[in-house]
């Protein structure tokens, strides 16, 4: 079905089946499916995008087991063109969820929901939470520069693609516990202005929060960290805890500032610890005396630090 001469016209139309807001925009379409390569790593057209995410809107508003019933379809379509990564990608594009841009005065309840291509929350106002809890997002989670009134939960979520959280403001807890992240997670710039919480998560991509502000506590620990971890420049206000946490590579908190407690016990680095112009305000758990025979100066002393951490 795929692979005949025809091919871009045919997904044209198997798109238009999927999604029937599509219907005007079979030429366009079958434009894009002509050039994958380009079409994938491209903005789409503003009346796609447009389409997309009154068809969205829609089709929210016909409750969840309808929307992974439809989810379930598109996953097949997805997986009959997966031998070729630039459709598969244009494919979760031009089936995302698109919240993009929009108000949602209570919030956005898809505790258990089904995204077959991307979640599309960039620059969309919630009056409410967001909630995720046990959701499956099968690509990319766009939430760049969101603004969310309560707080985001994604305990037990999982996420094949990216996460975008930054320049995310968060005006509760975000709670992203036992989520399993089979990429990065980006939270640069973002600002919580309650707890974080990640315990238990594994990323298997790398992990940035660089720039971000932490008004409350933060639970990274008993996490798996697979790839380089960087909280460069962010400030922590109250407690912070890695107790527990793997590092498999470097983790970089340079130029942080830690204004209430830093725990530490049982972290494990696996490729050393960067600390270049961070600032203990508060305690240090365990005491740097216990971990600290004798340090005359500040650069000695984060140096022993890296060692007892296993950093060299």
């Amino acid at each position: 079905m795929f692979t005949s001469v025809k091919r871009s016209a045919v997904l044209a139309r198997e798109v238009v089946r999927l999604e029937p807001r599509y219907a005007g925009e079979a030429e366009a379409l079958a434009a894009l499916f002509e050039h994958p390569e380009r079409a994938a790593t491209a903005a789409l057209p503003d009346r796609i995008v447009a389409a997309r995410r009154g068809a969205t809107l829609r089709a929210w508003a016909d409750g969840l087991p309808a929307w992974n019933a439809r989810a379930s379809e598109r996953i097949g379509f997805l997986r009959q063109i997966g031998q070729d990564p630039h459709l598969v990608r244009l494919g979760q594009q031009l089936l995302a969820a698109d919240f993009g841009g929009t108000t949602l005065a209570q919030g956005l309840d898809a505790a258990g929901a089904v995204f077959a291509g991307d979640l599309i929350l960039e620059r969309s106002v919630l009056g409410g939470a967001l909630r995720l809890d046990g959701a499956d997002v099968l690509a990319r989670c766009d939430a760049a520069d969101v603004r969310i009134g309560h707080e985001i939960t994604a305990e037990q979520a999982r996420f094949a693609g990216p996460v975008v959280l930054a320049g995310a403001t968060i005006a509760r807890s975000a709670r992203f516990g036992y989520a399993a992240f089979m990429s990065d997670l980006i939270l640069d710039r973002a600002r919580i202005d309650k707890e974080m919480w990640l315990r238990h998560a594994r990323i298997a991509g790398e992990i940035q929060m660089r720039g971000a502000h932490l008004r409350s506590d933060a639970g990274l620990g008993a996490c798996l960290y697979c790839k380089a971890a960087s909280f460069d420049g962010t400030a922590f206000d109250d407690t912070v805890s890695f107790e527990g946490a793997t590092f498999q590579d470097r983790l970089s908190l340079d130029g942080c500032v830690f204004g209430g407690r830093l725990r530490l016990a049982g972290l494990t680095l696996g490729a050393g610890l960067s600390v270049a112009g961070t600032r203990f305000r508060g305690e240090i758990i365990p005491p740097l005396d216990q971990i600290v025979a004798s340090a005359s100066t500040p650069r000695e002393m984060l140096a022993t630090l890296r060692k007892a951490l296993g950093a060299e």
